[in-house]
């Protein structure tokens, strides 16, 4: 059908055929796929196409014309043509591409493209892709970065009715291209008024050529991924608009989209921008990565394998879905499974320890008339600390939010609160609680106000709604030159003067020997309440626990005593010897195939440690960061538990004695009659008088023996032994299995 042929029905080689599938011979045409072009290029195959844009036979096949390529009726047709040309007639059953839309079948077509000639500007492209932050860097400066290592030239012409045209017309008669630039040019070349710039408004547009010939549009339009990586200059009509406001604003500061395009937009922004102007579009990106459905499944509208949105904002609301979502690894380029779950999770230690937290400060300042006056004066410990951490907080996640590290500001600000509510109001509640209104009390109301403010406005961003409620309701209410708004309000500056880094390490550390004491306490099954004689702490670290620390312990774990040693003494009843290993992570790197010995070595306890606290094991030196060095604890003594995690371990002594049996009770009675209280919706400033009949002889000699503290707690003016001749609430209590009976009386 085509002659004359310089080179065709050759047998050659192609990398792309193996012998694991069929013969290891195939037919090569290179009109019709990419890998038959690419080997029919490299050996100089001629290439015909005889396929029009229907997937017809053309006229240069008249036996054919008109037909389809892919109808099994043509097919045969053919076979029988051929007669005994044919050696052997076979069906075989293979995938087969087909339209997602109307299932027709689909065919390979070589076509004639407009091309951007991204090899020229491959290496500017990979020069400026250094200069851009990406997050997480390995998207960016691996993944991406190999993409365009390997990038061909970018075919951006589309044969398509919808799109935008490619500006391009050529003489029909000696070819000559020409660009335009602008509507203002169409209708200076064509004489015509221009409205509208669709294909078919313009098709007809022509213009006459220097040899004598007519310039007709080309009539493509372009790769919609062309369009995306133009928005930079098309969404506010630059050049012929905007010049101040686009060199204002290009670069972008930051871009943000799914994975998935950094084949797109991210590409197509970076070639383009690279081309005009010799730079990327962005200086920072942000890549997502994909929600899943909680099956690990892309949630699907015909799975309906997804919560319904509405019912996520109506149960839990916007605040905890917004935060969920920030603080999940899905802002990191990873993919995440949505749960309903993790939504009421947010609720109960964001939202709710912020708004009790708010809640715990607005009732007694309301009691107690407190007004602020913006000013930090003390010299409590815990003010010291929480102020420390509050400052500590807006470093990190002003620092954060300048990395664009979205998860880590969301762990933060979740951190924070939790220290806020579960450490500095329950250790500070009795300052709260006291009737006098001496220097200590108003320092702690205004630091928890100033703490409060200054959170409020950290967290913002992520908790727009109750954020903006508690802002108007700490700050506006009383303060009519404040900004209307949270998020109209200036972004808090740290005051590096008030962090104290040891404060706060001795604060965690604290904390870190609270919950293992409290989880010893669970698994004796012994509650808080009970006191209990003593507590070692065995450290690690040669360092010692600040005395103010030292008291927090003693009073959250409730024991007489606390006793701190360091890992090298002998401590009677337990066995106390170092362990030590390698953090692989950071000692890999630069210990490479003798790492395996090292870590052998350290197992076998054959290290050493320096002056500097490194530790040396034979002619290696290993940095603190490197060799983790801790501890084991065992105890050899029945009464003594034992919780430790190689840094830290604690030692409770399990034995009740008598006395603090009693004592037991009488914090236990101090609870039921705070529960009480509660239930009988007293105030918290509500003097009582409490009548006690019933219970056993040791319960109420305990409650007797500690009656000062009862009426402290409780704040009961009296208590008696005996019947209420009237009362406003009374309920039966159990202490200690004792049946008592238990009634208020407001005075």
């Amino acid at each position: 059908y085509f002659t004359p042929v310089d080179k065709a029905f050759e047998i050659i080689d192609g990398d792309h055929v193996t012998t694991s599938d069929g013969t290891g011979i195939v037919h090569t045409a290179p009109a019709f796929g990419e890998e038959d072009y690419q080997v029919s290029k490299k050996h100089g195959i001629d290439f015909f196409m005889p396929v029009d844009d229907l997937g017809q036979f053309t006229i240069e096949v008249p036996e054919y014309a008109g037909k389809s390529v892919v109808t099994l009726e043509l097919n045969e047709e053919i076979i029988t043509d051929l007669g005994d040309k044919v050696f052997r007639v076979d069906g075989i059953t293979h995938s087969y591409p087909h339209c997602w839309r109307c299932d027709t079948p689909l065919i390979y077509k070589g076509v004639s493209s407009w091309f951007v000639a991204v090899e020229k500007i491959k290496s500017k492209m990979l020069e400026n892709n250094k200069e851009i932050y990406w997050l997480p860097d390995s998207v960016g400066h691996a993944r991406f970065q190999k993409l365009i290592e390997n990038a061909p030239d970018w075919s951006i012409s589309r044969n398509r009715f919808w799109g935008t045209p490619i500006p391009i017309w050529h003489c029909v008669k000696c070819g000559d291209i020409e660009v335009l630039a602008s509507i203002a040019e169409l209708e200076t070349k064509s004489g015509t008024k221009v409205s509208d710039i669709h294909l078919h408004k313009i098709s007809d547009l022509s213009w006459g050529c220097n040899c004598g010939g007519t310039k007709q549009i080309s009539g493509e339009v372009f790769d919609c991924w062309f369009e995306s990586g133009s928005m930079p200059y098309g969404s506010i009509h630059y050049p012929f608009e905007n010049k101040e406001k686009f060199g204002r604003d290009f670069p972008a500061d930051f871009i943000a989209e799914g994975i998935d395009q950094t084949r797109g937009w991210f590409y197509s922004l970076l070639v383009l921008s690279t081309a005009l102007f010799d730079k990327s579009a962005y200086q920072s990106v942000v890549v997502n990565g994909t929600i899943l459905a909680e099956d690990g499944f892309k949630m699907s509208k015909k799975l309906k394998n997804y919560p319904d949105p509405v019912h996520i904002i109506d149960t839990y609301g916007a605040d905890a879905m917004r935060f969920y979502l920030m603080a999940s690894p899905a802002v990191k380029a990873e993919d995440f499974r949505f749960t309903e779950k993790g939504v009421e999770e947010v609720v109960k230690k964001v939202i709710l320890t912020l708004w009790n937290s708010y809640g715990f400060f607005a009732t007694y300042a309301e009691i107690d008339g407190f007004i602020p006056s913006g000013k930090l004066s003390t010299d409590h410990p815990m003010d010291f600390w929480i102020i420390s951490e509050l400052n500590k907080l807006i470093e990190n996640v002003t620092e954060s939010f300048e990395k664009y590290d979205l998860s880590r500001v969301a762990r933060l600000l979740s951190d924070f609160i939790d220290d806020l509510s579960n450490w500095y109001i329950r250790r500070s509640r009795r300052r709260f609680w006291k009737t006098e209104n001496d220097g200590d009390k108003n320092a702690a109301y205004e630091t928890l106000y100033h703490v409060l403010v200054i959170y409020t406005k950290l967290l913002a961003p992520y908790m727009p709604f109750i954020t903006e409620e508690i802002y108007q309701k700490l700050i506006v209410s009383v303060d009519k030159k404040a900004p209307i708004s949270v998020h109209l309000a200036d972004w808090p500056k740290a005051k590096k003067g008030y962090i104290d880094e040891k404060v706060n390490a001795q604060v965690h550390l604290a904390r870190n020997i609270v919950e293992k004491g409290l989880k010893l306490r669970a698994q004796a099954g012994i509650n808080v309440r009970q006191p209990l004689s003593s507590l070692q702490i065995i450290l690690a670290l040669n360092e010692n626990l600040l005395p103010e620390i030292v008291v927090s312990i003693k009073e959250e774990l409730n024991v007489a005593t606390v006793s701190t040693h360091l890992s090298q003494e002998t401590i009677e009843g337990l066995s106390v010897s170092p362990v030590a290993r390698l953090d692989f992570r950071v000692a890999g790197p630069r210990l490479g195939t003798k790492i395996k010995d090292i870590q052998a070595a350290l197992a076998r306890g054959e290290y050493e440690k320096d002056a500097e606290g490194n530790t040396i094991v034979g002619e290696t030196v290993l940095s603190s960061e490197e060799a983790l060095v801790g501890l084991a604890v065992t105890s050899q003594a029945e009464h003594l538990i034992v919780e430790s995690d190689g840094n830290v371990a604690v030692v409770l002594d399990t034995t009740i004695s008598k006395d603090l049996l009693a004592e037991g009770h009488a914090r236990e009675a101090v609870r039921v009659v705070q529960d009480a209280r509660k239930r009988a919706d007293f105030q918290v400033s509500d003097h009582i008088e409490i009548g006690i009949v019933g219970g056993s002889a040791e319960v109420i000699r305990a409650i007797q023996d500690w009656l000062d503290y009862l009426q402290k707690e409780t704040l009961a003016d009296l208590v008696k032994f005996e019947k209420l001749a009237d009362f406003d609430y009374n309920e039966s209590v159990m202490i200690a299995e004792s049946k008592l009976t238990i009634m208020m009386k407001k005075v």
